[in-house]
């Protein structure tokens, strides 16, 4: 289950679990942009201004700023306003390629402390990305451009690190996740759209085996899902997006699979008005079309 409405905020969550699973210069790179989609639009900042800052022209401005703490926000870089360093570290040694680490690391650790000096959220997110330049323009800009790791936990609205599913199916075929690395991606749209709805872990932590209660919230929650992972559009499933998506990013052994489910159930959400409902109910088909390939956070 896919795509997410954050197809930006991307942002490389991926609290992958090993080494092993860590991402490419390129897969990050790619991520970065669902990060950006999201942030982009929601602070009125103009391609030409966010082209710049991976050119080290950080604008005076307070759109551009708040831009980047959200880009930090989501990558869930910062807690409580401040750089959240020791996370930080953790999720650079789970995600980041071995030849990206060590660097990273002396970044962090040269710019933890930049935030302290600023009691506003988008103030300090935009001193701490410029020390970050300033130190590693080249690790600043692949970090901050998929904000993948050294911009990862920072708590406020959003959490969402990467807008999981979006972050994948953003990527070329060649880049194709695993089936565990997509479920674990799915921790960074669930960060965002539960607590947006009220929701609690009891109620949606069996989704993925079939669990649909009757709620309210937990509609609106898979809706949150659903549209972050853009697999809904105006209420409606975006099908052929969707569709395009799996190709991208699902392993060869899911595609056809939940191919299969996307096309039995693509008509389900025109019998409803109302997004929330039409989304449960979407989601409900696909887990009953396919249980062992539907992936749900």
């Amino acid at each position: 289950m896919l795509k997410f409405y954050a197809y930006t905020m991307l942002v490389l969550i991926l609290i992958f679990s090993s080494v092993s699973e860590a991402m490419t210069k390129s897969q990050l790179k790619q991520a970065g942009k669902l990060m950006r989609n999201v942030c982009q639009p929601k602070n009125k900042v103009t391609n030409e201004q966010v082209d710049n800052i991976k050119n080290g022209e950080f604008i005076d401005d307070k759109n551009v700023k708040c831009y980047i703490a959200c880009i930090f926000t989501m990558a869930q870089s910062v807690k409580n306003g401040k750089l959240n360093y020791e996370s930080a570290l953790k999720q650079i040694e789970m995600l980041m390629p071995d030849s990206m680490k060590e660097p990273a690391k002396k970044v962090l650790t040269e710019c933890k402390d930049v935030s302290e000096k600023y009691k506003d959220l988008c103030e300090s997110s935009f001193h701490t990305a410029q020390c970050m330049y300033k130190s590693n323009p080249e690790i600043f800009i692949i970090s901050f451009y998929t904000p993948i790791i050294i911009h990862i936990e920072i708590t406020i609205k959003m959490k969402v690190l990467l807008g999981i599913f979006g972050i994948f199916f953003l990527m070329c075929s060649c880049y194709g996740m695993s089936a565990a690395q997509l479920k674990k991606t799915g921790i960074v749209m669930k960060n965002v759209c539960q607590p947006k709805n009220n929701v609690t872990n009891d109620e949606i932590k069996d989704i993925s085996k079939g669990d649909f209660p009757e709620s309210r919230n937990v509609k609106c929650y898979i809706a949150c899902i659903l549209q972050m992972a853009q697999m809904m559009k105006n209420g409606k499933l975006n099908y052929d997006a969707a569709s395009r998506q799996i190709d991208l990013m699902f392993p060869d052994e899911m595609k056809a699979p939940v191919k299969k489910s996307l096309n039995e159930c693509r008509k389900v959400p025109d019998k409803y008005k109302d997004v929330c409902e039409a989304s449960f109910q979407t989601a409900k088909c696909m887990y009953t079309s396919d249980p062992k390939n539907f992936v749900f956070p």
